[in-house]
């Protein structure tokens, strides 16, 4: 993927030269996508989830000024770094939700219906938050849900959010409650 005449350095590249360059190499990213999801992950992730994730977020790092790189060498790195977060950022989420017990188990099981095992999890993953943020409106409770689906446990965010323990569990209580009755009948 390298000294490929599509790229041109440095960083002075446009939203569409980007894409092009990465549109352009599609294939051998999708194949390093490929090697880097274990058995396991590839049930769960399609490779064209994670490259679409790829072009997201070097669309966002142009659009943001911050695509700062002077070579080739350093443009492939930032994306395979940003292959390697899409994969931890999905793959923790559903390991999450596989891995809650006790009182939450039904409301991680309800979201992990929703997300699914298809070929399209990632979109399903996008639009199970997208639900979240419907049904839950207030932006501070927003959060707390966001923190809990990314493993932060419910005393870190009683820190978080300084209230003590015990508040923030009636809180998150309210809001699993809240979330259960609507996923549930809408899953």
């Amino acid at each position: 993927m390298n000294g490929d005449d599509e790229s041109r350095f440095p960083g002075d590249m446009s939203r569409e030269d980007v894409a092009r360059i990465l549109i352009h190499h599609k294939p051998q990213i999708l194949r390093r996508i490929t090697g880097r999801l274990s058995p396991n992950l590839r049930s769960l992730f399609d490779t064209h989830e994670i490259m679409s994730t790829v072009l997201r977020r070097m669309d966002s790092y142009v659009a943001g000024g911050q695509l700062k790189v002077d070579s080739d060498r350093q443009f492939w790195a930032l994306v395979q770094r940003i292959i390697s977060n899409a994969i931890v950022d999905k793959a923790r989420i559903v390991k999450r939700l596989r891995a809650v017990e006790s009182e939450d188990e039904v409301i991680a099981a309800l979201m992990l219906r929703c997300v699914g095992d298809s070929p399209d999890s990632e979109v399903r993953l996008r639009d199970l938050i997208a639900r979240i943020n419907i049904i839950i409106t207030n932006p501070e409770d927003q959060d707390i849900v966001m923190m809990w689906l990314k493993g932060t446990s419910l005393s870190v965010i009683a820190e978080t959010f300084e209230v003590t323990p015990d508040a923030m569990r009636q809180r998150w209580k309210r809001i699993r409650d809240r979330l259960q009755e609507h996923l549930d009948n809408g899953a």
